[in-house]
């Protein structure tokens, strides 16, 4: 018997879901050539993710030591 925890979401502004419910639920697992497929897929945007991230500290950073020279005109533009 599948069960859907969504139909079984009990409460207003708190929706939640009982223990015995998720011990009755079915959880579903893709075969592994799909989870490959997917892998393939997504991993350059993963993988473009992390440099972008790195990229970004980075430039963070140089902002915060360029702005106040800046501001203060110890750096004239």
């Amino acid at each position: 018997m599948s069960l859907c925890l969504v139909n079984h979401a009990t409460g207003v502004s708190y929706p939640a879901v009982r223990p015995d419910d998720f011990e009755r639920a079915v959880v579903l697992s893709p075969p592994k050539q799909v989870l490959e497929a997917f892998h393939e897929k997504t991993e350059p945007s993963y993988r473009l993710i992390s440099v972008l991230e790195k990229e970004i500290k980075a430039l963070a950073k140089a902002r915060d030591l360029l702005l106040p020279r800046l501001m203060n005109g110890e750096i004239v533009v």
